[in-house]
């Protein structure tokens, strides 16, 4: 195995391949149940002898992801003849069964065999591997949500097909970990390079279980393997297995010890130009303008989907499905896409999406009957080649009722000098249910007073303006509208601003149209009041002032 010397002891988790003599395994993990729990986790064989060396991870049908360590020294690269993959199995007999030819082997072109950055690569699969899950590969938004997400437990998934003690004991079964996320300037107390965020995500488990007395860890064999976050129930790929160190895998000296991975986030553009080679990679995601609707049963609601690729590589054609209640007619409007089918399944087909672009979609959403409960629907986007399908699915909740549906929105907190402005939105979100009669009610803490209320820019007529007790008459708030709020305040100290809009006439969702926002205006000096026959005359605390600022003008004319 190849031992960089200017690591504090450093490994590369690979086992030892006949191609390339470099070595990478899951300590203290646990069994994975079924191929439906990992369908992603490839395995890396070695097909002169059947030895599974690294792991890896399906993206796409065509693409396989793993460590450029697994594949290069640096001066020497696999052939594609030199390396088979399987896939969709836990039981790695099962996959050395049904090994898969590759025909494309592309590393990254900064790879470092010394200092192991650009710790990747791409395999490209002779045929694809279809009908098979795939994992999602991480970008700036994932990544962030797994930094949301590091202070929980056990936050990292971690899968492998590598040894699973320090006596390099082999697994016949996929095997899986949780860790917990570890700061790069945490980790770089343990290793004497620069981990750097950008590059490198670092991961351990600090207090193993009583029953794992080796600890719990990646080691060789795993090189290449998929760090997962998941927050949100899908397989987001945010790192891949690269290193750790030479002392062992799991407890170095009884200790915990952190191994690193690869941080994807930073190698979407690589991947995204290197697949161009055969099926280019890239990342189609639907976005609804409003995740749910509420209308009357006569309505006609308009549904607006925005489609997007984010890559620098064009979408030539996408498909869309849409699933759910057969309680709705859902026909569209525009040319963006052509749609066969009524619900509750309408599949669509859609032309080019250039890079870094988007296409606009609207449907026309009708109740045809039924029970009026609430109903949800189902947009999915995909295309071939795509590498987050995680993102691919957006849903639409429909509410049938002839309630209006207010809400209201205050900032988190308002600030200033002597006086300060909350603005807001209000909104009927109902379709096209009108909100008669609408009133506002706004109550402050003692010593904020409201002094005025503009809704739309016009000011509203309210009763006790100037004090911090206020109710505005707005009139009628029409289905599908939204202006904007705006509450003056003045006086001082701190408390906080509530305030409800209501109508007689009810409101679907009594949950939101309520807010509070935090005050905080800085008390008056000077006096409202005026002096005797000319300006206004000043307050105590600015007497005190000059008083002590004449005081001191003394003392310094007296010290001379």
């Amino acid at each position: 195995m190849l031992k960089p010397a200017f690591l504090t002891s450093v490994l590369l988790l690979a086992a030892s391949s006949a191609a390339l003599a470099i070595e990478p395994r899951v300590i203290g993990g646990d069994d994975v149940p079924s191929a439906a729990d990992a369908p992603f986790v490839a395995g890396l064989v070695n097909p002169s002898n059947d030895l599974v060396f690294c792991t890896g991870s399906l993206i796409t049908p065509n693409w396989v992801m793993t460590a450029a360590h697994c594949l290069t020294n640096g001066v020497d690269t696999l052939a594609p003849g030199d390396v088979t993959v399987f896939v969709n199995t836990v039981d790695k007999s099962t996959g050395l069964s049904n090994q898969r030819t590759v025909d494309g082997v592309y590393t990254h072109p900064d790879y470092n065999d010394d200092t192991l950055s650009s710790d990747i690569a791409l395999l490209h699969l002779a045929s694809p591997a279809s009908g098979i899950g795939t994992a999602s590969v991480a970008d700036s938004a994932a990544y962030t949500r797994m930094l949301n997400d590091a202070p929980r437990n056990d936050s990292l998934l971690l899968y492998g097909w590598g040894f699973i003690d320090d006596s390099n004991t082999d697994t016949d079964t996929l095997q899986r970990v949780r860790l917990d996320f570890l700061a790069a300037s945490q980790c770089n107390i343990y290793y004497n390079i620069n981990i750097t965020s950008n590059f490198y995500i670092c991961a351990w488990e600090p207090q193993p279980d009583a029953a794992d007395p080796d600890g719990e860890d990646s080691c060789q064999g795993d090189s290449g393997g998929p760090l997962i976050s998941d927050p949100d129930g899908n397989p987001w790929v945010v790192g891949m297995t690269s290193f750790g160190p030479t002392g062992g895998c799991g407890l170095i000296d009884g200790q915990p010890f952190p191994s690193v991975y690869s941080n994807l986030a930073n190698f979407n553009a690589w991947l995204e130009q290197a697949s161009r080679a055969f099926q280019a990679l890239v990342d189609i995601r639907p976005t609804l303008a409003q995740r749910s609707i509420v209308m009357s049963a006569s309505a006609t609601a308009p549904v607006d989907l925005m489609l997007s690729n984010s890559t620098s590589n064009n979408i030539s054609t996408h498909q869309l499905e849409i699933t759910g209640s057969s309680n709705f007619t859902l026909v569209q409007s525009g040319t963006s896409l052509v749609c066969l089918g009524t619900s509750p399944a309408i599949n669509c087909t859609g032309t080019a999406i250039a890079a870094n672009s988007s296409v606009n979609a609207r449907f026309n959403l009708n109740w045809t009957g039924g029970t009026s409960d609430l109903k949800t629907l189902t947009f999915t986007s995909s295309t071939s080649n795509d590498m987050r399908v995680a993102n691919n699915v957006q849903q639409l909740t429909v509410a049938i009722s002839d309630l209006p549906d207010l809400a209201l929105t205050l900032p988190g907190s308002v600030s200033g000098a002597f006086s300060g402005t909350a603005t807001g939105t209000l909104e009927n979100r109902s379709v096209d249910v009108a909100a008669t009669d609408a009133t506002l009610n706004l109550n402050a803490d003692v010593g904020i007073n409201i002094t005025a209320v503009r809704l739309g820019g016009e000011s509203k007529t309210c009763s006790g303006i100037g004090t911090n007790s206020v109710s505005c008459s707005l009139g009628t708030l029409n289905g599908s509208s939204s202006a904007a709020l705006a509450i003056d305040l003045d006086g001082g100290g701190k408390g906080s601003l509530s305030a409800t809009v209501s109508s007689p006439l009810g409101d679907y969702d009594s949950a939101s149209n309520s807010a509070t926002a935090s005050v905080d205006l800085v008390a008056q000096l000077l006096s409202s009041g005026g002096g005797g026959g000319g300006g206004g005359g000043l307050n105590w605390q600015w007497s005190i002032l000059l008083l002590l600022y004449g005081c001191l003008r003394r003392k310094v004319s007296l010290s001379h």
